[in-house]
């Protein structure tokens, strides 16, 4: 223990010495090696930040984020919008039902019932002359499987 103590105590100048007395060699960077270092560095740094990115992306598409509504339950956030620092009025579907709702730091208030969510099976149009010519076809087939 007392050796230990001794290397310690003893000047940088005679560790220096022993350090050419063995052999090492002290690593000396050049501009040019310092610059391929940071720029290796950087470059590290940027691959992270991009998979990062990627995986953060993946877990929003998955419905894992923050934010992200989720469809399968009965409670889906609608839209949201800051209306002053840290308050928020959200439009919120809870059990087919749309709802306003405020929100501050410490509590969320209910402004408006907004009435039930529209049905999403509405018929749908004919929007190109192929969709209409295919509503005839099943129109008039449907005439015939009926007499």
């Amino acid at each position: 223990m007392t050796v230990g103590l001794l290397s310690l105590a003893r000047p940088l100048a005679c560790l220096a010495a022993d350090e050419e007395a063995l052999g090492v060699v002290s690593p000396q960077l050049g501009a040019l090696d310092s610059m391929a270092a940071i720029g290796k560095l950087l470059a590290a740094f940027l691959i992270i930040a991009a998979l990062m990115a990627l995986l953060f992306k993946a877990m929003r598409k998955m419905g894992l984020g923050h934010g992200s509504p989720s469809q399968r339950g009965l409670i889906s956030v609608l839209d949201t919008k800051m209306v002053a620092p840290k308050k928020y009025i959200s439009v919120v579907r809870v059990a087919g039902e749309d709802l306003a709702i405020g929100i501050s730091d410490n509590s969320f208030v209910l402004l408006s019932k907004l009435g039930p969510a529209p049905e999403a099976a509405t018929p749908r149009k004919a929007t190109t002359a192929f969709d209409a010519s295919l509503d005839k076809a099943h129109s008039s087939q449907g005439e015939v499987n009926h007499a």
